[in-house]
């Protein structure tokens, strides 16, 4: 009689400690508008799994890489680029260093960042939040002193 039977609930197992944004992440992204988080929602799922323990993310923009929905995390330890390309997103790290240049465009409706790091040049274009495009712009520059 001491059985149990067999449709007992099971115990949960305790939910993980710590913060639940240790990376900032999801405050970087809240900033973003409704329509560009929804947008781009496949590659900021994509990019959070990339970031690493410790990495906390200044600013992020979203827009589109290649033709396809982006976003471009700006952390205290690389820029993070990351496309939803089908079957085999974009991935680009680029270290935070003075060789590490962007350059920015907008008109009333858009802006753009192209970043050039060496010999690697990758554009984010279409960015509908024009103030987070230049925050990170700005932040890449005085970062890198350039």
């Amino acid at each position: 009689m001491g059985a149990q039977p067999p449709y007992a609930p099971q115990a949960q197992p305790a939910a993980p400690l710590g913060p639940p944004d240790p990376n900032g992440y999801g405050a970087a992204i809240m900033r973003l508008a409704g329509a560009s988080r929804k947008n781009a929602k496949v590659a900021i799922g994509i990019a959070n799994v990339l970031l690493d323990e410790g990495e906390i993310v200044a600013v992020a923009v979203a827009g589109k890489v290649l033709g396809h929905a982006a976003v471009a995390a700006y952390t205290n330890k690389r820029l993070l680029i990351v496309n939803d390309r089908e079957w085999q997103p974009l991935v680009e790290e680029m270290e935070i260093k003075p060789d590490l240049q962007v350059q920015g465009w907008q008109d009333d409706r858009h802006a753009s960042l192209t970043f050039q790091a060496g010999d690697r040049t990758i554009a984010v274009e279409q960015i509908r939040d024009r103030q987070l495009a230049q925050e990170l712009a700005q932040r890449l520059r005085a970062d890198t002193g350039t």
